[in-house]
């Protein structure tokens, strides 16, 4: 016998409640946009009367502003005593760049649009010149390099506390570096990552991949902090010193492996030469 209407209905898995949308940040700027009837529907048109504002149904929506370039001239005054010849000059402003034709707030935005959007120089220079600004691809890259170097010393703060840490997390992988030296034009270095304490994250590029690189740059480290990825249990097992651990990102792999033959000669050693190095003082060896 077939189920009623009824029974049906109530066997029907209830259809889930739609999430409500999340309230937009309130530190966002808010422009208010007014949309009025126009003047010819405003009066009725059954009794000829003019109409009154019932209300108002208020729409969201996210749009952006396109930057513009601007050109600021300052204006250094200088003075001068009327009775001697004492003479003073307004100083400049403190700035990270001294000198030059491009502003701190211009590099800054260059300099995160490469290292979190990864928009290369040269096509942020193009970028400007088609605003109408002459900005060269090279005078733009000095400019953000120069910027990063006043973060070399906070880097190297950052090193410190990972050499301070209880564990250190080590990972590599290849990196292809520009050199007319080379035979093919390009090196393979290595690009290492460590991680102190899961807080504190340091990136160094060294001409060798093998272990005696990595120690010299952890001197002073506790001997405890040792130089290879570490499992969950803290435990260096030998089957990672065998094969290339499975839960690693692809470049791992390319980088110990045949694959990374075509991308460059190594400047000297590698990963395959770390990991047997530390397959070599595991057998008691020094």
């Amino acid at each position: 016998m077939p189920p009623s209407a009824t029974t049906t209905t109530a066997t029907k898995k209830k259809r889930a409640k739609p999430r409500p949308r999340q309230p937009l940040p309130s530190h966002i700027a808010c422009i208010d946009i007014p949309n009025d009837v126009p003047a010819d529907q405003r009066v009725c048109d059954r009794c000829d009367t003019r109409m009154t504002t019932l209300g108002r149904r208020c729409v969201e929506t996210w749009e952006v502003i396109p930057g513009k370039v601007v050109r600021h001239r300052r204006w250094d005054e200088t003075v001068a005593c009327p009775r001697c010849d004492r003479i003073v000059c307004a100083k400049a402003p403190p700035s990270v760049l001294d000198g030059g034709k491009l502003g701190p707030v211009l590099v800054t935005e260059a300099l995160c649009n490469k290292v979190l959007n990864g928009m290369p120089i040269e096509r942020q220079a193009r970028d400007f010149q088609r605003q109408g600004v002459p900005i060269a691809a090279s005078t733009l890259g000095r400019s953000v390099a120069a910027v990063l170097a006043l973060l070399v010393p906070v880097a190297r703060r950052i090193l410190v506390r990972i050499k301070d840490s209880e564990r250190v997390q080590l990972d590599a992988t290849g990196l292809r570096v520009l050199d007319r030296k080379a035979a093919l034009g390009v090196f393979r270095d290595t690009l290492w990552a460590l991680i102190g304490d899961r807080r504190w994250v340091y990136f160094e590029a060294l001409e060798s991949g093998d272990a005696d690189a990595i120690e010299a740059l952890l001197q002073g480290a506790d001997s405890r902090q040792l130089p290879v990825r570490r499992h969950r249990d803290a435990q260096l097992r030998r089957e990672e010193m065998e094969a290339p651990p499975t839960g690693l990102p692809r470049p791992w792999t390319q980088a110990a492996g045949p694959s990374s033959a075509g991308r460059g000669p190594a400047r000297d050693g590698g990963l395959a030469a770390l990991r047997a190095t530390l397959r070599h003082r595991e057998a008691g060896h020094p």
